[in-house]
């Protein structure tokens, strides 16, 4: 009788225990790089718009031409990082 008893109240405080609110230990900054990402990757619906840029036809044209015809200098070494 007494197993029966020990085994009734077991189960009673397992099933208590069950219907008791978890604890919520998380910090409070969790998630913080998943939101984050998130901003990153989804594109602005409304994007503000920007008034076209102000540029010197001439200073273009003379940029294409150097460039068409091989006035531009190459760089002597091009390094990333380090020296």
């Amino acid at each position: 009788m007494t197993v029966i008893r020990i085994a009734s109240l077991a189960a009673l405080a397992l099933a208590a225990a069950a219907c008791t609110q978890p604890i919520d230990r998380t910090s409070p900054t969790f998630g913080n790089a998943v939101r984050q990402n998130m901003q990153a990757h989804i594109v602005n619906p409304e994007p503000r718009v920007l008034p076209p840029a102000e540029t010197d036809g001439r200073i273009s044209g003379g940029a294409y031409e150097r460039y068409a015809g091989g006035g531009v200098e190459a760089p002597d070494d091009v390094t990333i990082g380090g020296s």
